[in-house]
C-alpha cells in the first residue's frame, strides 16, 4: 500500500507481507543522491517491502528551489516527515550525495537512527567536487540543464560499466524538469 505525502514529495510503502499495518514493523528510509529521485530505489522496493515499511524521500520536492536547500534543512524536513508518519526509529539506506544527508541526520538525531547503509557515499566535497559544482553554477544560465546533467553523468560515471546508471540518471533528470 502506497501513500503520497507533500512534504519533500515523500512516499510511504507499507509492508506487503502483513495483512494489516503493525506498529512493530521496522522502517527503512531511502535517500537518493542529489539530482536523482526516489525512483532510484524501484528495484529494491519490492524486496524490502516484504519485511519493512518504506519511506522514500525526494529531495527536490515541495515548493522550495533546489538551490536553496541545505543539508540541515533536509534533515529537519526528514524529521518532520518521520513525526508526521509516526516513525520513531528507522534504518537509513542512502546513495551518493544522499549519504551527506544521512550522516548529518544521524549526527543530529542519533536516537532516531537504528542503522545506516551508504552506497557510493560522499563524506564531504573535495576539490574536484567543489570545482564541478562551481562550474555548474557558472554554466547553468548558458547551457541547458539537460546538457549539464548529461555532462556530469559522464564525469561522475565515466566507464562503460556505468552506461546503464548514466541512462537512468539522465532519464530521471528529464522527468524532474529544470
Amino acid at each position: 500500500m502506497e501513500e503520497e505525502n507533500n512534504m519533500l514529495n515523500s512516499k510511504v510503502v507499507r509492508c506487503s507481507d502483513r495483512n494489516t499495518f503493525r506498529d512493530d514493523t521496522p522502517w527503512v528510509i531511502f535517500l537518493h543522491g542529489f539530482g536523482g529521485s526516489s525512483n532510484t530505489w524501484n528495484k529494491q522496493t519490492d524486496e524490502y517491502s516484504k519485511s519493512y515499511n518504506l519511506l522514500m524521500i525526494d529531495f527536490h520536492g515541495g515548493q522550495q528551489e533546489a538551490g536553496k536547500l541545505t543539508v540541515e534543512m533536509l534533515c529537519h524536513q526528514i524529521l518532520e516527515v518521520m513525526d508526521m508518519v509516526g516513525i520513531d526509529m528507522a534504518d537509513i539506506v542512502s546513495v551518493s550525495s544522499g549519504t551527506l544527508v544521512a550522516l548529518a541526520f544521524a549526527a543530529n538525531h542519533p536516537e532516531r537512527v537504528n542503522s545506516m547503509v551508504m552506497g557510493g557515499g560522499i563524506i564531504k566535497f573535495n576539490l574536484r567536487t567543489g570545482f564541478l559544482l562551481r562550474m555548474a553554477r557558472l554554466l547553468k544560465d548558458r547551457v541547458t540543464y539537460m546538457r549539464l546533467y548529461r555532462f556530469f553523468a559522464h564525469v561522475i560515471m565515466p566507464g562503460r560499466m556505468h552506461s546503464r546508471s548514466r541512462k537512468i540518471f539522465v532519464r530521471e533528470a528529464e522527468k524532474m524538469g529544470h
